[in-house]
């Protein structure tokens, strides 16, 4: 899997979230993106989730984080555990600073 390049937004700062969710933790997720939520005016946020295969969740999913989650791409399994993901989704961002979490 080869994310495309995250479009630059609004902001020159941006925040890159990877949340391995595919684990015993998945049932804190939907917490741990609320509390993201918010006014978000001075910096773009996008978070991937891997959600565990027997999740209720569909598939893995790119949010843009803002008053609300905003879906942005989906994917049938994203192994968050492989380095060549995680550089692709780095890679695909095109901002000027960049924080990036492991969750």
């Amino acid at each position: 899997m080869i994310f495309g390049c995250i479009p630059v937004y609004k902001h020159t700062l941006s925040f890159l979230v990877w949340i391995a969710g595919d684990n015993d933790l998945e049932q804190f997720i939907s917490q741990d993106l609320k509390e993201m939520t918010g006014n978000l005016s001075w910096i773009d946020v996008f978070a991937l989730v891997d959600y565990r295969s027997s999740s209720s969740f569909s598939s893995d999913t790119l949010y843009r984080v803002e008053e609300d989650l905003i879906p942005l791409e989906t994917f049938d399994e994203v192994n968050s555990g492989d380095p060549i993901i995680l550089s692709s989704f780095l890679n695909g961002y095109r901002g000027e600073d960049l924080s990036f979490l492991v969750i």
